[in-house]
């Protein structure tokens, strides 16, 4: 079950003309799932109550902003392998490094990476 905050924030950015932007997490939230947070397991799971471990946090939905791709930011060549074993868990990844803008047009679902 989802939080009312959820539907709030889709609606915001989907229904009306607006600007979001999102670094790291904000980014990862923005995608289809967010259990790309997880994968280089660097932070405490146990922030939210009842996700104790990484795996809990397997299949969590994101907000879906830019239909089925999920995001993964801080991409360097360090996380290579790590990318090759996971890319089949999602749809479509847009991996981004710390230089990197993704800019999705919203009317036609499309990202452009500058």
């Amino acid at each position: 079950m989802m939080n009312k905050w959820y539907d709030s924030i889709r609606k915001a950015v989907t229904q009306t003309p607006c600007l979001y932007v999102g670094a790291s997490a904000g980014i990862i939230v923005a995608g289809s799932t967010i259990e790309t947070a997880c994968w280089k397991q660097h932070d405490d799971p146990r922030v939210v109550p009842g996700r104790e471990s990484y795996n809990d946090w397997n299949g969590v939905r994101g907000l879906g902003l830019v239909g089925k791709y999920a995001f993964f930011p801080h991409m360097n060549d360090e996380w290579e392998c790590l990318l090759a074993d996971k890319r089949s868990k999602v749809e479509e990844l847009c991996c981004l490094r710390d230089d990197q803008v993704c800019h999705v047009d919203g009317e036609s679902q499309t990202i452009t990476i500058l």
